[in-house]
């Protein structure tokens, strides 16, 4: 056991590590102030200032700050995995569903928010049906049999990307054959239990998930997570606050990526067609 961090004067937490996060569990303090015992190792005390400078977590002074933390150098990766990441770990706090994967999820469903029902519907995990009545119907490819093929389907329709990340969770959560997944802090075994319990048809599905989490360092959201620590979100001071049209953007995909209106985005730039 090691700990992940201070929670008050009494209780602290620890974490179980055998190379990914599997466990949190509360320990009671009853060693000198200044000192904790492990449930592992009775005898031992450590010193909790060490501990502290141990802590790989930014920590801001309100909480953890999701602008401090890298994922990709790649702008469009980075802005759009932090605009992912707050609802992702509120999944976690709420539903109980690992943010690494749900964030893994939404950059392979939504093709970095780039893909039509993202655009058009506000739909990052690609869940069919409808939300609040609103949806829309869109060709996706399916395989059956070891055969890819070509169907119309339904799919929900959301005001914006925060609506869509919040439902992801609840549908998870709700789905009784997700059951299994709930509550898991180890991201293998999440993307493998989303592709058995029929999440998506690909083959590939639990791979492409766990690849993406690997390639993005994306168990910093787990950690944050588990950790309880609150998230906070500050404006690099140094940042000119411009983004870079790439080739393929669209002003509504743009605008869900930072979580505004493409009217608000249109009117700041002053176009009119």
């Amino acid at each position: 056991l090691k700990v992940n961090y201070v929670a008050g004067n009494d209780t602290v937490k620890t974490q179980n590590v055998d190379g990914n996060l599997n466990e949190v569990v509360t320990v009671n303090l009853s060693a000198p102030k200044g000192y904790h015992l492990t449930n592992s190792s009775p005898n031992k005390l450590v010193i909790l200032r060490q501990i502290n400078q141990n802590l790989s977590i930014p920590v801001a002074k309100d909480g953890v700050n999701l602008s401090d933390l890298k994922f990709s150098i790649h702008p469009l990766a980075q802005s759009f995995i932090q605009s992912v990441a707050p609802g992702a770990i509120a999944g976690w706090q709420t539903y109980h569903v690992l943010p690494s994967i749900t964030t893994a999820q939404a950059i392979l469903e939504s093709g970095w928010g780039r893909s039509t029902l993202t655009t058009r519907a506000h739909n990052l995990f690609g869940i069919k049906g409808s939300y609040n009545g609103q949806s829309v119907t869109m060709p996706t490819r399916e395989v059956y049999g070891g055969r890819s093929v070509m169907v119309n389907a339904q799919f929900r329709a959301y005001p914006n990307n925060a609506a869509s990340i919040e439902d992801h969770g609840r549908f998870l959560n709700v789905n009784s054959r997700y059951r299994n997944l709930l509550g898991d802090t180890n991201y293998r075994s999440v993307a493998n239990k989303l592709h058995q319990d029929g999440y998506a048809t690909s083959p590939s599905y639990a791979s492409s998930l766990i690849n993406l989490v690997q390639s993005y360092n994306l168990t910093q959201l787990d950690n944050i997570a588990l950790s309880g620590q609150n998230v906070v979100t500050t404006t690099n001071s140094n940042s000119n606050n411009l983004y870079t049209v790439q080739s393929g953007d669209t002003l509504s995909g743009i605008a869900g990526r930072f979580n505004t209106t493409y009217q608000k985005l249109a009117q700041i730039n002053h176009i009119t067609n």
